[in-house]
């Protein structure tokens, strides 16, 4: 039954990285009265290196025949990036190196992982699905932004698909195959990306974007959020505009499903502050609250909050993080 409920928190938090990816239809809506507005699109300088921390902290209780488990887990991942080339139509080649991954997982009131590579944890001592999550340490991909903000010339995720199946199992490896694992990784990269308007915007100004995901034997999630430009402020020493996102979830079951899910009670909400000048995202924070069920046989109830956050790592604190 474990297994059921980490697929089921596992599509959580897949669904949930692509909160913020790249749009693919966008309806911006200036103010009238401020004819110039902040251009918030991508920026992109050669030889320019940013390192962030990600933490996405999932607190679920999952309900099987009728008994209850509550889990609390808290996954961190530490990446650099760097823009090695911008091609003559302006297309930027980037590289990116997760450099630190730090598992805190909870259930029921116990310690069922507590793992931080920069420690020199032993991945042996996790289960296997939390092998799944620190076997991206030391991962280095390459990959491109097209002008339609996708990420697109993947490179370095055939290395991560070897390294699970030559430390977890080959199951696992041909899992990440069937669930198109590279397609969901190039969403995650692009998660930066997709709250940005295409044109100039104003303080007050709104706009919606709304895409689709695809779960290969499970179905296609529909989003649609609305962002605001709140105002201008600073955050932790950047100049920064501040965005508002709500949004909302469905999902459509594919007809040869190989098990059914529904979701229910959707609550979306986040908050982005972005560098005016270099276009960083400083730091920002999604919010989501859903239920899922699935049924395979036996039905899993998972009503669940993921919160993740990305924080640039910059000054003296990239400076204290180089030294752990």
């Amino acid at each position: 039954m474990k297994t059921l409920t980490t697929l089921s928190l596992a599509l959580l938090l897949l669904t949930t990285l692509s909160l913020t990816v790249v749009a693919q239809e966008s309806d911006d809506r200036k103010t009238d009265s401020v004819p110039k507005g902040h251009d918030l699109t991508p920026k992109y300088t050669k030889g320019q290196k940013s390192r962030y921390r990600q933490t996405q902290t999932t607190d679920s209780t999952s309900e099987v025949m009728g008994q209850k488990s509550k889990s609390l887990s808290v996954l961190t991942y530490e990446f650099e990036q760097e823009c090695t080339d911008i091609a003559d139509d302006g297309t930027p080649s980037l590289k990116a190196k997760y450099t630190r991954v730090v598992i805190d997982d909870t259930t029921d009131g116990e310690k069922t992982a507590d793992y931080d590579s920069a420690e020199g944890d032993k991945l042996a001592d996790l289960e296997d699905g939390d092998k799944l999550k620190a076997l991206l340490n030391g991962l280095e991909l390459s990959f491109t932004i097209t002008k339609e903000r996708k990420v697109a010339d993947l490179k370095g995720f055939d290395e991560y698909k070897k390294r699970v199946k030559e430390q977890v199992s080959e199951m696992h490896a041909a899992m990440l195959e069937s669930m198109n694992g590279d397609a969901t990784m190039r969403d995650s990269m692009e998660a930066s990306l997709r709250a940005l308007p295409t044109e100039p915007v104003a303080v007050g100004d709104e706009w919606t974007n709304e895409w689709s995901t695809a779960m290969p034997t499970m179905g296609v999630f529909t989003y649609k959020v609305t962002y605001k430009f709140e105002s201008v402020e600073e955050k932790s020493g950047h100049k920064c505009a501040k965005l508002k996102a709500s949004g909302e979830v469905e999902f459509t079951s594919e007809e040869d499903a190989a098990f059914e899910v529904s979701i229910s009670d959707v609550e979306m909400n986040g908050t982005m502050f972005l560098d005016l000048d270099s276009r960083e995202t400083v730091f920002s924070e999604m919010v989501m609250k859903m239920t899922m069920e699935l049924d395979m046989g036996i039905k899993v109830k998972t009503p669940s909050t993921v919160t993740t956050t990305l924080e640039l790592l910059d000054g003296e604190e990239a400076d204290k993080e180089e030294t752990k």
